[in-house]
């Protein structure tokens, strides 16, 4: 089995980067690590790896998350990037292909809600994606 974990990563920030819809609404402000004092809204992605082989083929799924981070006085804005995100991604497997992606699906993890310093929403969604 290969390692896919930073091929995915930048498959999905080239992605991210790439879409007018999502840089319309936070610029090339996305991240993997996102930088001091960051100017918002931006998006940060994580992934958490594992194994997904069998007999008969070696694999990874990964569980790709992306939050967006607003500090819009309502969760409007949170929840524009998180539905182009949504549109990017689910069931889009043509557009990440060249990263040995053969498929990625909304796993159903959504949520929008202000962080503890009061002033922040984040919006997180998550997708699976698998790669042979």
């Amino acid at each position: 089995m290969t390692d896919t974990y930073l091929t995915v990563l930048s498959a999905v920030i080239a992605r991210l980067k790439a879409d007018s819809t999502v840089t319309g609404l936070v610029s090339s402000r996305i991240y993997s690590d996102v930088v001091d004092n960051p100017t918002f809204p931006f998006i940060r992605v994580e992934i958490q790896s594992q194994d997904y082989s069998t007999k008969d083929y070696a694999g990874m799924e990964h569980t790709v998350q992306i939050s967006s981070f607003s500090r819009q006085t309502s969760p409007e804005q949170a929840g524009q990037i998180r539905a182009a995100v949504y549109n990017l991604f689910n069931r889009q497997e043509n557009a990440l292909s060249a990263a040995g992606i053969s498929n990625i699906l909304f796993n159903g993890v959504s949520l929008i809600f202000k962080e503890a310093d009061g002033k922040t929403w984040n919006s997180t969604i998550q997708f699976r994606a698998v790669t042979l």
